[in-house]
C-alpha cells in the first residue's frame, strides 16, 4: 500500500513509489564511521548505505536520520516518498541529492518508521 498523499507531502512534492532493497549481506550494507572534534570533543559518524533499485535503477541508499540512525532493511519491497526537485546551480552537493523516505514496520512489535535516506550513487 503506497502513502497517502498527505498536508506535508503535498508541500515538499512528494511522489509515492516503491522502492526495492536487493539482498542484505556483509558488504552491501555497511556502516561508515567517521570522526569530527565539536566544542573540543571528537564524535562519531555513522551511515548506513544499502543497494536498491528504484523505478529501475541502480542506487545506493545512504542513511540520512543523523540523530537516530536508520533501520537495516531486509531485501524486499518497500513503499516510499521521493523528493521531487528542481536542478538547482547554487546548490550543494548534499542537496542536489534525490529524497527518499521509506516506511519500514519493524518485526514482532510493528511499529512504523519513516525515515529519511538519501541516493548518492549507483552499484
Amino acid at each position: 500500500m503506497l502513502f497517502p498523499l498527505t498536508l506535508a507531502s503535498a508541500k515538499k512534492n512528494l511522489e509515492s513509489l516503491k522502492i526495492t532493497v536487493v539482498e542484505q549481506s556483509e558488504g552491501v550494507q555497511k556502516h561508515f564511521e567517521g570522526g569530527f572534534i565539536f566544542k573540543g570533543e571528537a564524535t562519531s559518524v555513522k551511515a548506513t548505505v544499502t543497494k536498491a533499485v528504484i523505478n529501475g535503477d541502480h542506487a545506493l541508499l545512504k542513511c540520512y536520520e543523523n540523530h537516530s540512525g536508520c533501520n537495516i532493511l531486509a531485501p524486499g519491497e518497500y513503499d516510499a516518498e521521493m523528493a521531487v526537485k528542481k536542478s538547482c546551480r547554487s546548490c550543494s552537493e548534499a542537496d542536489s541529492q534525490p529524497d527518499v523516505w521509506i516506511k519500514y514496520i519493524r518485526p514482532v512489535d510493528h511499529k512504523e518508521f519513516r525515515e529519511h535516506w538519501k541516493v548518492v550513487g549507483s552499484w
